[in-house]
């Protein structure tokens, strides 16, 4: 439950560089973590599974209620507590899955004035919309994009 709060460089020219603004505080912790575990697992790229497992680590404040709500096995296995900070790694892993850039990017072309795009809504984009691995294993244990919306609704949250 661990909110980091720090500073990262971004490489200037990097697509994380041009929404870096409007991501809130524990997505940019989110998204700095499960690249450190790429870097980790000596990829150059963040995936789907990476960021669940570092959102399953952080359990941000309101997306541990949806998780509750989840079968044990729908995620993968929360990232290593072990896995320090380091506000250079978007210098090394400097790409995201293809179904996170579209994701962020859907995202950010709805964000309404000092608005930050959350975990909540990237994890609930991605549950829904995705097709790697990480949205397999949810459709494996039944959660589709149905079962989303009814706990999203169930937990009282606004949807885009």
């Amino acid at each position: 439950n661990t909110i980091i709060k720090h500073h990262y460089y971004i490489p200037r020219n990097s697509f994380l560089k041009s929404i870096w603004e409007q991501l809130d505080s524990s997505l940019q912790d989110a998204l700095a973590l499960a690249a450190l575990q790429a870097k980790r697992k000596g990829k150059n790229h963040i995936s789907t599974n990476n960021l669940f497992a570092t959102l399953r680590r952080l359990n941000p404040e309101p997306l541990s209620n949806f998780f509750k709500k989840l079968p044990t096995d729908a995620l993968p296995e929360p990232i290593s507590e072990d896995i320090s900070v380091d506000d250079k790694i978007f210098g090394k892993v400097y790409s995201l899955s293809p179904c996170i850039t579209t994701s962020l990017t859907k995202l950010s072309s709805h964000i309404i004035s000092q608005k930050k795009i959350t975990s909540q809504e990237v994890f609930v984009d991605l549950a829904k919309y995705c097709r790697g691995n990480a949205v397999k294993r949810l459709r494996t244990c039944g959660v589709n994009p149905k079962k989303i919306d009814s706990i999203v609704k169930q937990l009282g949250w606004s949807t885009k």
